[in-house]
């Protein structure tokens, strides 16, 4: 079963994804972007393999990251 926020765009699996792509797109680090958001270098890669998932405070920040609407 997907796990989805109720305001989320997408389920968490396809946002890990699209997370991951960005990342790779725009040749970035996974402690470059763990600090664009705001969070552990630990965290973000925990959330990149599936170890962790984020709370719903990050969900929001890394939909609007991929959107291209954060910009630090």
């Amino acid at each position: 079963m997907k796990k989805v926020s109720p305001q989320a765009r997408y389920s968490w699996d396809d946002l890990r994804r699209q997370m991951i792509k960005y990342r790779k797109i725009s040749h970035q680090t996974q402690e470059q972007m763990a600090h664009r958001l705001g969070v552990a270098f630990s965290t973000y890669s925990g959330w990149e393999r599936r170890k962790r998932f984020p709370q719903q405070r990050h969900l929001g920040a890394i939909e609007d990251l991929i959107a291209g609407k954060k910009n630090p």
